[in-house]
């Protein structure tokens, strides 16, 4: 029996916002999201896909393993943390990726698993070099090289 529902606002928001943690800090992996979250991956997949909406304690589970409010998972506010959320702050948009930072998740994307575990350890390995970091502008005359 297939019954094909419309979704409602928020359970459109709350499917693009779990889209949006795959594709962003998960690899685009629905494996990783599930293991990250406790969840199992035909939840995942049926929570992506539109066929069913996280419930309240699903989305406290999402948003444990992200450090976000669920208020925010399930599309009913627009401020990522729970800080978010108190009537004396006022909701923050999700934050945009620079242009360099669009470029770099793109080319990740289009590795292998065996090229995204090599990429995070070049990435860490220039993170951890004084010449590499922001402390690196910090030179005797002033001058950054690039």
């Amino acid at each position: 029996m297939n019954k094909s529902k419309e979704l409602s606002k928020y359970e459109q928001i709350s499917r693009e916002r779990i889209r949006d943690l795959i594709k962003l800090r998960c690899n685009g992996n629905q494996k990783e999201f599930a293991q990250r979250t406790g969840l199992n991956t035909g939840s995942v997949s049926q929570y992506v896909n539109g066929k069913n909406t996280p419930s309240s304690l699903t989305a406290k589970k999402i948003a444990a393993a992200f450090d976000l409010s669920p208020e925010w998972v399930m599309g009913f506010s627009n401020g990522m943390s729970s800080a978010a959320n108190t009537p004396s702050s006022s909701p923050a948009p999700a934050p945009a990726l620079s242009p360099d930072k669009e470029e770099l998740l793109a080319n990740y994307d289009k590795l292998n698993e065996e090229g995204k575990q090599d990429a995070r350890k070049y990435v860490k390995l220039l993170g951890n070099s004084p010449e590499y970091t922001e402390d690196a502008e910090d030179t005797e005359n002033g001058d950054i090289t690039a």
